[in-house]
């Protein structure tokens, strides 16, 4: 029964982090007619953190399954806010959350505090079985900010 709970809890909390709409840009200027091209939107997942008010984007560069599980290349690019970054997998089987720790690969990703206007590139290990992975970005603050899946 308890498996049961646990399961239906994290389905929820992947439906809501995944249907949530973003929020809509809120530009109070006049439109500009000027002739400047407009800059190319970044690659990698824009994020809201809703209690510690970050905005950002990140990214999943590479990934290496092995017997032991699943080695991801994440990126994450801080525009405004404070974040310290945390990262868990949930299978798709559902089969529960994983925590990611410091990966043998090179470099590794710290998880110091990022400052607004930099990016932090590096490794992380999930231990988990080869199968279709949702990796969630998180702080303290907001556990699951956002969410992206790495296939198998």
């Amino acid at each position: 029964m308890l498996v049961t709970v646990v399961a239906l809890l994290a389905a929820a909390a992947i439906f809501y982090t995944t249907s949530r709409p973003l929020p809509a840009p809120s530009d109070s200027a006049t439109p500009s007619h000027s002739a400047t091209p407009k800059a190319s939107p970044r690659p990698g997942k824009q994020f809201t953190a809703d209690r510690s008010h970050a905005t950002g984007v990140w990214r999943i560069t590479d990934q290496r399954w092995s017997p032991q599980g699943l080695d991801v290349f994440i990126e994450v690019t801080l525009d405004s806010g404070a974040l310290t970054p945390s990262f868990d997998a949930m299978p798709n089987s559902g089969s529960g959350y994983v925590e990611g720790e410091p990966s043998a690969l090179s470099p590794g990703f710290s998880r110091a505090a990022i400052r607004p206007g930099t990016t932090v590139r590096g490794w992380l290990f999930f231990g988990t079985t080869r199968e279709t992975t949702l990796i969630f970005l998180g702080d303290a603050n907001d556990p699951q900010i956002s969410g992206i899946e790495v296939p198998a």
